[in-house]
C-alpha cells in the first residue's frame, strides 16, 4: 500500500510540474509579442493564452494501479497463510515433544519404582545379607588361623637354621669356616661378614686381626651346609696356643630367609681353645670349639685342672 500511494504522489507531481512549465512558456510568448511591433491593430485581435484543462485526478493514477494493490494483497496473503502453516508447525511440533516427554517420564517412573522396589528389597534383606557376611567372614578370619597355625609348626619343625662355626688342626694355617643348614627347607639370601682374630687369654683381648671375609649364597639347601677355606698366617703363634696362652676367635653375623618369608640372624663369636696333652705322643694338645659366652667357665674349670 505504501508503494501505491508513493506512485500516486509521483505522478500527481509530474502533472503539477508540467502545468507550471506550460503556463511559464505561455507567459514568455506573450511578453515576446508585446514587445513586438504591431503592424496591424486593425486586422489583428489581441492574442488570447491558451487554456489547459485541468487534468483529472483519475489520469494522475497508473493505469495497472489497481492491479499492483491486487497484486501485493495476493501476497500478503501469502505471507499470512505460510505463518498460519509455519505456526501450525511449531504447535504440532511442541504437541508431539509433549507426547514424548509425557512418554518418557512414564518410562522413567517405572523404572524408578522397579529400582524403589529392589532397594527395599534390599533393605528387607539387609541382615540376614550381613548375616552371611559376619559368618564367612569368621570363617576366613578360622581359615586363616588354622593357616598361620600350621604354618608355625612347620615352620617351627621344618624351617632352615644355620649357625656357622670352624675348625682347625694343630699346626695349621688354614681355617675351615662351615655353615651347616639344620633344617628341612632351604635357606634363601644368606649373607654375613666374618672376622678371625687371634686373642690373648684369660683376658681374651685381640691380639691382631688374621682375616675378614665375607659369605654369601643364594639358596643353601636343608641338611647340607657352606664351607669355606681361609689361610691364617699363625705359624709362630702355635706355642702359645697350644700352651692356653692365646685362642683363635671367630666373630661376625649372618642373615638368612628360613623358608617361611622370615628374616632370621645369626650372631657368631666361636673359640678355639687347645689345652697341651704330655700324655698323648700322638697330638701335642687338644682343642675345643665353644661359644664365646661359655669361654669364662672353661678357663675357671681349666685353672682348676691345672693346681691339682
Amino acid at each position: 500500500m505504501a508503494r501505491v500511494g508513493k506512485e500516486m504522489y509521483d505522478s500527481v507531481k509530474h502533472h503539477v510540474v508540467l502545468i507550471e512549465y506550460r503556463g511559464q512558456v505561455n507567459t514568455m510568448k506573450t511578453e515576446k509579442d508585446d514587445k513586438s511591433p504591431i503592424a496591424n491593430s486593425h486586422d489583428q485581435s489581441p492574442p488570447q493564452p491558451p487554456v489547459i484543462p485541468p487534468a483529472p485526478l483519475q489520469s494522475a493514477l497508473p493505469a495497472n494501479g489497481e492491479g499492483k494493490a491486487s497484486g501485493n494483497e495476493n501476497k500478503t496473503n501469502e505471507l499470512a497463510r505460510e505463518f498460519r502453516i509455519a505456526e501450525k508447525w511449531v504447535i504440532g511440533t511442541n504437541i508431539v515433544l509433549a507426547v514424548i516427554g509425557i512418554v518418557a517420564l512414564g518410562i522413567y517412573n517405572g523404572q524408578l519404582r522397579v529400582m524403589r522396589g529392589q532397594l527395599d528389597e534390599i533393605i528387607r534383606q539387609y541382615p540376614e545379607l550381613q548375616k552371611s557376611a559376619d559368618a564367612a567372614k569368621t570363617s576366613a578370619d578360622i581359615a586363616k588361623n588354622s593357616f598361620e597355625m600350621e604354618k608355625r609348626r612347620a615352620e617351627d619343625s621344618e624351617e632352615a637354621t644355620c649357625r656357622p662355626t670352624g675348625d682347625i688342626g694343630v699346626g695349621e694355617t688354614v681355617y675351615r669356616f662351615f655353615i651347616p643348614n639344620s633344617g628341612k627347607v632351604s635357606a634363601r639370601n644368606l649373607h654375613g661378614h666374618i672376622e678371625l682374630s687371634l686373642n690373648n687369654l684369660p683376658s681374651n683381648n685381640r691380639v691382631r686381626l688374621l682375616a675378614g671375609f665375607d659369605v654369601s649364597q643364594d639358596e643353601l639347601a636343608g641338611e647340607k651346609g657352606l664351607e669355606k677355606r681361609i689361610s691364617i698366617d699363625i705359624s709362630r703363634d702355635w706355642e702359645k696356643l697350644i700352651n692356653t696362652k692365646e685362642i683363635l676367635v671367630a666373630t661376625g653375623e649372618i642373615q638368612y630367609e628360613n623358608g617361611f618369608d622370615r628374616i632370621r640372624s645369626s650372631p657368631m663369636c666361636y673359640a678355639m681353645v687347645w689345652v697341651p696333652s704330655p700324655t698323648d705322643p700322638n697330638n701335642r694338645a687338644h682343642g675345643s670349639g665353644l661359644d664365646c659366652d661359655r669361654l669364662p667357665e672353661f678357663i675357671a674349670t681349666l685353672a682348676k685342672t691345672k693346681t691339682r
